[in-house]
């Protein structure tokens, strides 16, 4: 039969639990920022409620989709700052693309693709218009020529989405009888959050008039005591703080805009009876939650669930699933629809080696479920992260010389953007109020588990620098047990009270362990 196109569509930074993506949260009622997604690719397709990212940080995230593989299997020591502790001589030849390829697919990539991006245009890819997140007003991309080319007063969203679209269209003319698989990565939502010009004021009355203040926004000492890293150590957030988190929960919503006009475009030009898309994040965030400002990079819920919504032949739409999901799932995942035997034989090894190194598991089970009636599927997913930087974000006493405050000219680290300088603002030229985003006790392993019986997050930390030596787990300094049916902002850590014992998550460590020293799809969870 013939392959079908593949459309993939990842955001940066998008989370769930705090309402940008899908499923909506309840405290928001049904307002979204991507009302169009919502109704011409959510409402055909099926949600993962349980989607989780692999790791909570943009480099590892976006290297152990494209391999498939999970972190400690393409990790390294000594690395540059933007691989975050991959191997990248382990991901940019070797990824799902190339296998693609082979089995006679047009591929191309349009937006972000690594942080630690190549001096050369990786194998497999037959349009490239790539770049490390690039800023969002007048970005650069590298081409397939390996130079790079700059798009002055232009937006990135924009220039992503019209790129992708005129490279489809040319595909669907120039080689028809192609399948194609495209790989689309907006910047959006990602810091600083500028949203488009034509979006700088908008905001539907529908919406919050501020981020999700759970139980865990802004919380004192004593709830966060019993918590990892730089948790307890985190200062309350000051006014002007919060006048910084609900700017970046507002302009965060306002760059989805853009991405929903991108979404929009594609789904109702491209999505047809042999087409699949896929839309999904490389890991969530916070906005003031644990007293964290903004970022990513914990193994608590917020950080770590993310939307993942599947269109496409054989799906029912407005459907849902909630077996557990990762995005080290999605390689094998494309692979499996993508057979056919409409490829270069002598190629066929690219997909076998390519298949034989990766850790996840087709999602077609669930995709599909009336076709696979008796499959036992997971019920734990694999959570690694290892310290990267302390990424203090200061908001008092910013110096308006030397912050960026110049949107739309260029990014601006700032909330309040229709006011020349800019105000509001964050980051280099300010020194007070300030907010680390972690420290070097952020080294973890964890379980994210779903049964009929437990809902939990079970974590093992150790202290260390993994740009010195790789770091074990088997003498952790810190250990973090969350009922999440009970407790879903992660408030009360079960490791630490008087009646739970080790023997009482015996088999969860034992688990956990397993799978961090596990190395294929038959090993691996």
């Amino acid at each position: 039969s013939e392959s079908p196109n593949i459309i993939y569509i990842v955001t940066d930074d998008e989370d769930q639990m705090l309402g940008s993506s899908f499923p909506t949260v309840l405290e928001n009622g049904t307002a979204t920022p991507l009302a169009k997604t919502q109704e011409v690719l959510v409402n055909k397709g099926m949600i993962f409620e349980n989607m989780y990212i692999h790791v909570p940080i943009c480099n590892p995230s976006r290297s152990t989709t494209l391999t498939g593989r999970y972190f400690h299997n393409i990790r390294t020591t000594n690395t540059s700052a933007d691989a975050m502790h991959v191997n990248m001589n382990l991901v940019h030849n070797s990824t799902f693309a190339l296998a693609l390829q082979s089995r006679g697919y047009r591929t191309g990539l349009f937006g972000k693709y690594s942080n630690a991006m190549p001096t050369y245009v990786p194998l497999g890819w037959d349009a490239w218009l790539a770049n490390a997140g690039g800023t969002y007003m007048s970005p650069s991309f590298q081409i397939l020529n390996g130079s790079f080319i700059k798009y002055i007063n232009n937006y990135s969203t924009s220039v992503i989405g019209n790129e992708t679209i005129a490279w489809l269209d040319q595909v669907s003319t120039d080689a028809a009888d192609s399948s194609f698989f495209v790989y689309v990565a907006p910047k959006a939502c990602h810091e600083p959050f500028n949203p488009p010009p034509w979006y700088l004021d908008f905001w539907n009355t529908s919406w919050p008039d501020h981020e999700l203040r759970s139980s865990a926004w802004n919380v004192s000492y004593e709830i966060r005591a019993d918590h990892a890293s730089n948790i307890p150590t985190q200062p309350m957030l000051s006014d002007q703080a919060a006048i910084i988190t609900t700017g970046i929960f507002k302009n965060r919503w306002r760059t989805l805009l853009s991405v929903d006009d991108l979404i929009y475009d594609l789904v109702t030009k491209f999505f047809d009876n042999n087409t699949y898309i896929f839309f999904t994040s490389d890991h969530g965030f916070h906005t003031g939650h644990l007293n964290m400002i903004m970022d990513k990079r914990h193994t608590y819920e917020f950080d770590i669930k993310v939307h993942l919504v599947v269109a496409g032949p054989g799906i029912k739409p407005g459907s849902s699933t909630s077996g557990l999901a990762t995005n080290v799932d999605l390689a094998p995942t494309f692979l499996a629809l993508a057979q056919s035997a409409n490829f270069v034989e002598e190629k066929n090894t690219i997909v076998s080696d390519f298949l034989n190194k990766t850790n996840g598991h087709s999602l077609l089970p669930l995709l599909f479920p009336d076709e696979y009636q008796n499959f036992t599927w997971r019920s734990y997913v694999l959570i690694e992260y290892f310290f990267n930087e302390n990424n203090t974000k200061c908001v008092g006493e910013c110096n308006a010389t030397t912050v960026k405050n110049d949107y739309p000219y260029s990014d601006a680290n700032c909330v309040t953007l229709t006011v020349s300088p800019n105000e509001d603002c964050w980051g280099p030229g300010c020194t007070r109020d300030c907010y680390p985003s972690e420290n070097d006790q952020n080294n973890f392993i964890a379980l994210r588990l779903i049964n009929a019986t437990h809902n939990l997050i079970y974590t093992k930390y150790k202290t260390g620098s993994q740009t010195e030596d790789n770091i074990t787990f088997q003498d952790p300094d810190f250990i973090e047990i969350f009922n999440v049916s009970a407790d879903p902002w992660n408030l009360v850590n079960l490791a630490n009270i008087s009646t739970t014992t080790s023997s009482d998550y015996a088999q969860l460590d034992s688990d956990l362990m397993a799978a961090f020293a596990c190395t294929s799809a038959d090993t691996c969870p």
